[in-house]
């Protein structure tokens, strides 16, 4: 119905999406500059990093909020202006406080765009439609992130600018089509749902919050997709280095996860759709990524062929946001949409953030008892960190189980649930 500018802003939103995850890959690219400009070491700009990270999940659940509240288009602008303003900054300046401030900045401004994102989908297409548009978004975030990097660290050096400031004249190109395209609502959509009512913040976390069916659907998009965007970003690099393999066929490797998950996602969607149920699509989703995990987890050298075809199998179960997110919504009244997708987000940020640091734990737990691992029944050529990285399939595994305690939606709203 309002096909070309649905897509349209879609397209801008998705972007912008893309673009805040580069952000948070900038500091790494950028981290010689940063060292340099700042006079610190590069494990110091690892803290400006957990600054602007902290920051963006301390915002998550306010940004939902005010995106229940005023307009996404003058937010996302305020947004992608304030990103631009931090980057300037960060590019600039020569002072460490300065650098921390616009770190703060860049996380409290980049939390607005994924929720407003999926907020967006939510109003100008079809319910129908939601889970494979929300699908669609999850996977093409990351290919376009990638486009985006290799954009920058082409052109950077060609024209002699700084990766930061580069970074920062694409934020102002984002900022410009935002303001052109973007646009709150479609003109037909009359807003007879939405309570007039304006409830404060405590009264909109707390029908997020203790709604159990958005809980259980946040734990599940954590245990799956949280998980998966820490094994594929890094735990993998670390695993494949173990067995020789370098850096270029580790990030075709990535690459073939993210295609996968940009298959996957929509499709899980389209399917979930089309049968009218939300919780078998989302078992299966559990079960075919523990099974690709197993695959590549084994404790034998694999062919390069079959780990190319492993991770394109993990990325491809990897993603199950379009599911995630629509149980989310549909159980979710709807002046509180916003405030739902932000707490589920911020339960996803937060089991990325868990997944970071447990095979790392479990690794040195390993290595401290040696006599106590079952390192004697696996091949020589694997490292206790293979062992600690079954972690994953067990997240799978737990999310299956989880499942059982979802109630079905049958893709249709629930409005406010009795709990």
């Amino acid at each position: 119905m309002f096909n070309k500018r649905a897509w349209s802003i879609w397209l801008v939103a998705t972007l912008f999406v893309a673009f805040q995850l580069f952000v948070g890959i900038l500091f790494g690219i950028s981290t010689k500059e940063l060292s340099s400009a700042l006079s610190i070491s590069g494990m110091d700009v690892s803290n400006i990093v957990a600054i602007y990270f902290l920051a963006y999940a301390c915002m998550q659940i306010p940004a939902g909020f005010i995106i229940d509240r005023v307009s996404i288009k003058y937010t996302l602008l305020t947004a992608s202006i304030l990103i631009v303003v931090g980057l300037i900054i960060l590019g600039i300046t020569h002072s460490l406080l300065f650098a921390y401030l616009a770190a703060i900045l860049m996380g409290f401004a980049s939390s607005f765009c994924f929720v407003a994102a999926v907020v967006l989908i939510g109003r100008w297409f079809n319910p129908k439609m939601f889970s494979v548009v929300v699908g669609m978004t999850s996977g093409a975030n990351g290919l376009m992130a990638s486009l985006i990097c290799y954009i920058i660290l082409s052109v950077g050096p060609v024209l002699h600018i700084n990766y930061i400031i580069l970074t920062a004249v694409l934020g102002i190109i984002i900022s410009v089509l935002i303001l052109l395209i973007v646009k709150d609502y479609p003109k037909e959509t009359e807003l007879i749902d939405i309570e007039k009512t304006s409830p404060n913040i405590l009264t909109a976390i707390y029908k997020s919050v203790c709604n159990t069916q958005i809980f259980l659907a946040s734990i599940i998009t954590a245990l799956i997709y949280g998980s998966m965007l820490s094994f594929i970003t890094f735990w993998n690099i670390q695993y494949q280095e173990l067995y020789g393999n370098d850096l270029v066929v580790i990030s075709l490797l990535n690459i073939t996860a993210l295609a996968g998950i940009a298959i996957g996602a929509p499709l899980f969607g389209l399917i979930s759709e089309k049968v009218g149920k939300r919780k078998p699509v989302g078992m299966g989703i559990c079960i075919g990524l523990f099974l690709s995990l197993m695959i590549l987890l084994q404790p034998v050298r694999l062919s390069l062929p079959v780990v190319f075809i492993a991770m394109f199998l993990i990325g491809f179960f990897a993603n199950n946001v379009s599911i995630g997110f629509s149980i989310v919504k549909e159980n979710s009244s709807p002046q509180f949409i916003g405030t739902s997708i932000a707490y589920a987000n911020t339960i996803l940020f937060l089991g990325l953030s868990l997944f970071n640091i447990l095979p790392g734990g479990i690794s040195n737990f390993l290595h401290m008892h040696r006599h106590f691992s079952i390192g004697s029944y696996i091949s020589k050529d694997i490292s206790f960190m293979s062992i600690a990285l079954y972690i994953y399939p067990l997240a799978a595994i737990v999310a299956l189980i989880l499942h059982f305690f979802i109630k079905e939606t049958n893709c249709r709203s629930r409005g406010d649930l009795k709990k």
